[in-house]
This record gives C-alpha cells, sequence and structure tokens, in this order.
C-alpha cells in the first residue's frame, strides 16, 4: 500500500495562524476572560446568594470553552502532523499562555459558589441554572480540592516551562526517533512499532529489537521527563488535599472507587482466561510462548490486507446496522476529508480523534497500513466523531465527559465493525478475525491492567524520589507479569513500554489506562442491550450519550438499565469475551 496515494485530512476551518478570523477567535477569547473576571470580583453582584452572577457567568463559560477547544485542536492538528513544525510548536504554546486565566476563573468561581451557600434547590428555581446542576455540584465538590487562587495561578503558569514542555520533550522525542533498518534505509519508531503486526515473524523481531534499542537509546531523558511531570503530579495533589493521585483520577474519571476497585477485581479474575487464549495462539503459530512481538501479529501468514476503499465502503455500510443517520455521518467524515489516513515521518504514532465545536466537526488521525486492526481503529475514532456529533447542539459544559465514557462510543463501534466482519467472513478466515478481536481485548483487559500497576506503584515510590531508567523498566516487567504471567516468554517482554505511552506524560492526566478497560467493558454491556433490542436501541444509546457530560458514569449506566457497582455487570460483559475464548482455545 502506498501511503502517497491515501488521502489526508483538510483543516479548513482556519486558513492559517495568521488569518483573520484565528485572530479574532483569540481576541474575543481574552475578552471573555475580562468579562468573567469582572463580573468575579464584584462582591456586589454576589451579596445574598444571588444568582443572577452565575447566570451571567456560564454563557460565557460555555462560549470560551467552544473558542479554546477549537483553537487547540486545529493547533495540535497542524503540529501533530508534522511534530517538525517550529510554527506549530510556538502556536501551542502560546495558547497554553493566553489559557493560564482560564484555571484562575475557574477557582476563582467555585470559591464564589462555595461563599454563595447556594446549593441544588436554589439552582433549580432558575431558568438557566437548572439545567446545570451536576457541573454546578461537581464545581461545589472540586472546591474543596484546590489551591488558592494565587498559587492555582501560580501552579497553571509553571506547569507550561515544566510537566507541559516534559511532556512535549516525550511526544517530539517518539516522533522523530529513528534507526537503520537496512542499507541506505531508516525506520521511525511509529513506522517499528507498526511491524508488530506484519504477518512474518522475522520481520516482527527485527522491529521489536531494533526498536529497544532505539528506547534505550533515549531513557535518560525519558525517565527524566517521567520523574519531572509524576512529581509535579504528586506535589500537586497533595497540597489540594487528595489523599493520592489516585483517588483525583478516579474523581476525573466520574466514578467511584467502589466501582473501580470492582471492575479491577472482575479484570483480575479474568486473567488465567486471557492466559489461555495466549498459550492457544501460541500453539496455533508452533510457538512454546509467545513474545511480546506475537501478542498483537496476525494469526495466519497470509492475512489479507485491506484497502482504504475497502475500508470505508464496509465501515459506512455496517453502521448503517444501527441507523441510517450513522452511515451518513460516517459518509460525511471520508467524503469531506476529515481523516488524516498515512503514517509519514514526523507524524505522531496512533490514533486520536479531536473536537472543533465552533464548526461542529470532528477530525481523525490515524496510521492505516491496511491490517484488520487498522479497520477497527478507524471504527474505533469514528466512534468518538460520533459522540461529538450526538453533542454538538449541547453547550460546552454538557459536552465535557470524562475518560471513562470517552471511550464508550468509539469501543461500540469498533465492536459493530468487528461482529459485521465475522458474520461474513468465510470459515478459513474466521479464526484469524476471531484472534483479531481477542488480541485488542487481551491489550485492553491484559496490558491496560498491567500499566495500571506499573503506574501505580510508579506514584507511590515517586513520593519518596526519582526513579532510574533500570528501575523504571524493572517496575514494568513486573507489572507485566504480574497480568501476563506463564502465558508470555519472560525474556521476550517491553521493558521499555512506560517511555512508549504518551499517556504517562501528562500531569493532569495520570491513570490514562483504566478508562479504557472501562469503556470496552461498558460497551459491551450496551452492546449486549443491542442485540437484544435491535432498531430500539439506537433512541436509548442517544439518551446514554447524551448524559455523558451531566452524569457520572454510574448514572450513565442506569439509563441503558446497568448497574456498574455491581461485579455481577463487569463479569457478565467479560463473559462475552470468556466465550469468544472458549471458541477460538477450541479451533486452535
Amino acid at each position: 500500500m502506498n501511503p502517497e496515494t491515501l488521502p489526508a485530512w483538510s483543516l479548513s476551518m482556519y486558513d492559517g495562524f495568521d488569518a483573520e478570523k484565528y485572530k479574532n477567535n483569540i481576541n474575543e477569547l481574552e475578552q471573555l476572560f475580562q468579562s468573567i473576571n469582572t463580573i468575579l470580583k464584584e462582591d456586589a453582584l454576589w451579596e445574598g446568594g444571588s444568582l443572577t452572577p452565575l447566570e451571567e457567568i456560564i454563557p460565557l463559560l460555555n462560549r470560551a470553552h467552544d473558542l479554546y477547544e477549537s483553537l487547540e485542536s486545529y493547533t495540535y492538528c497542524s503540529y501533530s502532523v508534522n511534530t517538525d513544525d517550529s510554527l506549530a510548536l510556538n502556536e501551542l504554546n502560546a495558547l497554553e499562555q493566553r489559557s493560564v486565566p482560564f484555571t484562575g476563573l475557574l477557582v476563582r468561581l467555585r470559591n464564589r459558589l462555595a461563599a454563595s451557600g447556594t446549593g441544588e434547590r436554589e439552582w433549580k428555581t432558575s431558568g438557566l441554572l437548572k439545567d446545570y446542576i451536576y457541573f454546578l455540584g461537581e464545581s461545589l465538590e472540586d472546591q474543596s480540592y484546590q489551591m488558592s487562587p494565587e498559587l492555582e495561578d501560580l501552579a497553571a503558569d509553571m506547569s507550561r516551562s515544566g510537566a507541559s514542555a516534559w511532556g512535549r520533550l516525550q511526544e517530539t522525542v517518539s516522533s522523530t526517533l529513528k534507526c537503520s533498518w537496512s542499507e541506505g534505509e531508516e525506520k521511525s519508531v511509529i513506522q517499528l512499532r507498526a511491524l508488530a503486526a506484519d504477518p512474518d515473524r522475522e520481520t516482527r523481531k527485527k522491529a521489536w529489537e531494533k526498536e529497544l534499542e532505539c528506547w534505550k537509546s533515549v531513557e535518560i531523558p525519558m525517565a527524566a521527563a517521567l520523574n519531572g511531570i509524576k512529581g509535579s503530579t504528586n506535589t500537586l495533589n497533595g497540597r489540594r488535599g487528595y489523599e493520592s493521585t489516585l483517588e483525583k483520577s478516579v474523581r476525573q474519571a466520574g466514578m467511584s472507587r467502589r466501582t473501580l476497585d470492582t471492575m479491577i477485581a472482575a479484570m483480575t479474575d479474568a486473567l488465567p482466561d486471557f492466559r489461555r487464549y495466549m498459550k492457544a495462539k501460541a500453539r496455533r503459530m508452533g510457538l512454546e510462548k509467545l513474545a511480546w512481538y506475537d501478542t498483537v501479529a496476525p494469526l495466519e501468514t497470509r492475512s489479507p490486507l485491506w484497502s482504504w476503499e475497502k475500508t470505508t465502503e464496509f465501515i459506512k455500510e455496517h453502521f448503517g446496522a444501527l441507523s441510517p443517520s450513522y452511515a451518513e455521518f460516517a459518509r460525511r467524515c471520508f467524503s469531506e476529508n476529515w481523516i488524516d489516513v498515512p503514517p509519514r515521518s514526523s507524524k505522531v504514532g496512533g490514533a486520536y480523534c479531536i473536537s472543533f465545536p465552533l464548526s461542529e466537526e470532528s477530525r481523525i488521525l490515524t496510521n492505516f497500513t491496511g491490517s484488520f486492526n487498522d479497520v477497527s481503529t478507524v471504527a474505533h475514532e469514528m466512534g468518538h466523531a460520533w459522540h461529538h456529533e450526538v453533542l454538538k447542539k449541547a453547550p460546552a459544559l454538557h459536552r465535557h465527559y470524562p475518560m471513562t465514557l470517552a471511550e464508550t462510543a468509539s469501543i461500540f463501534s469498533e465492536t459493530l465493525v468487528f461482529q459485521a466482519c465475522y458474520a461474513q467472513a468465510a470459515p478459513e478466515e474466521k479464526m484469524s478475525l476471531l484472534d483479531s478481536t481477542l488480541s485488542d481485548s487481551n491489550q485492553v483487559i491484559t496490558d491496560i491492567l498491567s500499566r495500571f500497576l506499573f503506574e501505580k506503584e510508579l506514584m507511590e515510590r515517586r513520593g519518596s524520589g526519582e526513579l532510574s531508567p533500570s528501575e523504571l523498566s524493572h517496575m514494568m516487567l513486573r507489572a507485566q507479569e504480574a497480568t501476563y504471567g506463564d502465558a508470555l516468554n519472560p525474556v521476550e517482554r517491553h521493558p521499555w513500554m512506560w517511555a512508549v505511552k504518551g499517556h504517562y506524560y501528562s500531569q493532569d492526566l495520570a491513570f490514562y489506562n483504566f478508562p479504557y478497560a472501562f469503556g470496552l467493558l461498558f460497551s459491551l454491556g450496551l452492546y449486549t442491550l443491542y442485540e437484544e433490542m435491535g432498531s430500539d436501541f439506537e433512541p436509548l444509546y442517544r439518551k446514554v450519550l447524551m448524559k455523558t457530560g451531566r452524569a457520572s458514569v454510574e448514572d450513565c449506566g442506569a439509563a441503558a438499565g446497568l448497574d456498574l457497582r455491581q461485579e455481577s455487570f463487569w463479569q457478565s460483559s467479560l463473559d462475552l469475551i470468556r466465550r469468544q475464548i472458549d471458541l477460538f482455545c477450541k479451533e486452535a
């Protein structure tokens, strides 16, 4: 497949950083900050628990969020397809600097809200505020976990040259890291990682060995970046009154600790089943045990590649099983160039979907090479875009949903495409497809759990001092042993996964791992309902998605009749995967 023939996206919402529209949006954003600040400073407006200043601020906040998200999305999209673009990088830094006052404004708003003495009873009397009860309640709770406005301002300002800069270092290094592959040919680490799905085992092994060499060569700056970010995270969360960073992450996820612990327990109980799958895959491949570079490899050596044209037609057709509007939305994504498809030098790895609320559009980045996993990735990211589409008319404060629920629509869409493909496949292809979906589930349960265990130990140990690259690698191997166990060759694992995953390199989003497991298992619960309800499911699905920015994950589940606090729910979702494992082991 020639990457040069694959489509790139169109960033048509702005004509560049010097465009009048771009500059006008920045000016309007700064004026909004000033207007909000003026209201917050007027003591007389807030006397007697008056609701008027809140009613004035809410619309301004919505508009400010829309402006900043659109500006940041455009800038990050420009940067992520060319991390060598210094102009885009400088603009990202400039936007971060402009957003610093936003943090202080939100801190002051929460303080005003707490001092006002108002609550749900009073908010219900306001025609505007009654629609923002969840946001206001969460803001009151957040107020108990924040420093003074001056310290929050300082923390936001310092993060630009501290944790955010460390995170940018990891992203830049990982997107530009290269090695010699053969005479006259270089490969980036992104390209090396893509070869994990190559059908030839010797190619996979060579790519894995080269990749480890790459990460080894930059482990010192990567460890410095990770230590810097996690040290900042621990310090700030301690100052804000959290018992641990995990406590903050659970709160950010919009869930209770009980729900998380129940889910983690169910995942741990399922590990023997996933090891059964991996051992069966090893037997099918004629191996004693899988190596790291075998875990996402295709089962058959001649798995057919998907063309981009076949991928687009297949997704459009089978999104239509949910609703005609979903199929039409997919058509629009493809025909209007919302997707940047080909892998290329200096483009970030992986995939993402990002929203432009002002134009009510999304953009999707992927690195498509033609494997069925790539097809699933496109469906996954398009699920995120559909979530944005469902919420596009909602105010900004109702579109900010937690990571847990962000993964729900994406994995549901992925499941929709897999089930359609599996149903149509010839008998000789079903085994490979079954392996493909189990490989994905194995990543989301087994590997995500290893990342969760690693980060839990990292956050605990970082409080006592910095950790060396060697310590970080040993911690990662211990976490992999705890989850993969005897199903994976102990000398062919990946000790530098702590350097690979950009999710570790965010000061504000620690434990960016368990939300993926939540998304998989919650979406499987929803998919079970879809199979039972047929065409009646789509309105219920929209209802759940519409609640994602206005309710806890438990309440979103309850909207579909699902109790996420009970282990029986998580076990029932895992049972769907267990049945696939049983079938795979039988056939293998």
